[in-house]
């Protein structure tokens, strides 16, 4: 475990953090609220976790079922925040092949 401080630097390799992957897809989609953001990367975190061979296109195809609303933009731009933090962090599941 680390705390607040160490948060500020980064968070340990292999370590998925909801609040920096929330945190990356704001910036990649400011207009996107804070709290559909979260949720967004908690439904991206969960199908990467139960199935990491899916593809992008899979993923922002399930969050599409999760959030209907939600644009498709939004969606797959939280999925490249999700995959691009794994990728960084070297986070578990693997991303490889996809």
């Amino acid at each position: 475990m680390y705390d607040e401080f160490a948060r500020l630097y980064g968070p340990p390799q292999g370590t998925f953090d909801a609040d920096w992957v929330t945190r990356l897809l704001r910036q990649r989609r400011p207009a996107l609220p804070e709290p559909l953001a979260r949720r967004l990367v908690a439904h991206t975190w969960r199908h990467l976790w139960a199935s990491p061979q899916l593809s992008r296109a899979d993923l922002a195809g399930y969050l599409a079922l999760d959030e209907p609303a939600v644009p498709d933009a939004d969606l797959e731009a939280a999925v490249d925040a999700a995959i691009d933090f794994c990728d960084a962090y070297d986070v578990e599941p693997p991303r490889t092949g996809v």
